[in-house]
C-alpha cells in the first residue's frame, strides 16, 4: 500500500498510510522497533512550541502521546516528525539557548523546545517525565529553577 505521508530522521521514521488513517507507524532507531500511534487518541499534553531545527527556529504544534512528541505545522496537519522519548536520559530546563526552553537529551540527538512561558514549560517537563516513567524508564531532570 502506498504511504500517504512518510518522514525519516536520524532517530525515527513516520508513516501515515492514508489520509483517513487513524494510526501513525513510527520506526525508531537504534533498535529499529516499530510502534503504531493512534492519531485520534487524546494527547497527554499538546500545544505550540518553538523547535530548533538544523538552521532555524520553527513554531510547531506538538503532541505528546505513546512516548513520542509528534510535531506538526498546525493542529490536524500531516506530522513533520517525532521525538522518541524511550531513549531519553535527561531533560534540561532553561538552557542558555532561550528562556523557557527544555532540551531532550537522547543518545542520537538533543532536541531543543521552547514554551511560551514558565508555567507551560513546567507542564511539558512534567508530562515528559510521566510518559517516560509510565514505560518503566527514568530521566534525570536538571533545572536552574529547582
Amino acid at each position: 500500500t502506498p504511504s500517504y505521508a512518510s518522514l525519516s530522521t536520524s532517530t525515527a521514521a513516520l508513516t501515515l498510510s492514508s489520509p483517513s488513517s487513524t494510526s501513525l507507524t513510527v520506526t525508531s532507531s537504534p533498535l529499529n522497533s516499530r510502534k503504531s500511534i493512534n492519531i485520534n487518541e487524546k494527547p497527554l499534553i499538546e500545544g505550540w512550541l518553538l523547535k530548533k531545527g538544523e538552521w532555524s527556529w520553527k513554531k510547531t504544534w506538538c503532541e505528546l502521546k505513546d512516548n513520542f512528541i509528534t510535531y506538526y505545522k498546525a493542529p490536524g496537519a500531516v506530522p513533520l516528525g517525532c521525538i522518541p522519548l524511550q531513549n531519553c536520559f535527561e531533560v534540561t530546563e532553561d538552557s542558555p539557548v532561550k528562556k523557557n526552553s527544555l532540551i531532550i537529551h537522547t543518545p542520537h540527538r538533543n532536541y531543543v523546545l521552547v514554551a511560551e512561558n514558565f508555567e507551560e514549560l513546567q507542564l511539558w517537563v512534567g508530562a515528559i517525565n510521566k510518559s517516560i516513567t509510565a514505560i518503566g524508564g527514568s530521566v534525570s531532570l536538571n533545572s536552574k529553577n529547582v
